[in-house]
């Protein structure tokens, strides 16, 4: 499913934990430059794809654990230089 976040440029938390979520578009998260934590625990990820945190330039906290990662695409975390705390249990 497709997930778009229109006119919420200044959302700063974001809690996705347990929605069954599979994978994200390449645009799902283009429009939340000021997000700086996103939690994404508890759901059915697989892979971690390299669009995936395209945008997120002010990301500080990152929320995975719990879900079913066997893949991360070389990349993927690159472009978080604010990065943290990465949470992947």
């Amino acid at each position: 499913s497709s997930l778009h976040f229109r006119n919420m440029a200044k959302l700063k938390n974001l809690n996705l934990h347990s929605n069954r979520i599979e994978h994200f578009n390449e645009s799902a998260f283009q429009n939340l430059n000021s997000l700086v934590a996103l939690d994404l625990t508890n759901n059915k990820l697989q892979a971690i794809k390299s669009f995936y945190f395209v945008g997120l330039y002010n990301l500080r906290v990152l929320y995975l654990g719990e879900n079913e990662i066997s893949f991360v695409e070389k990349g993927s975390l690159l472009n978080l230089s604010k990065l943290s705390m990465l949470y992947i249990y």
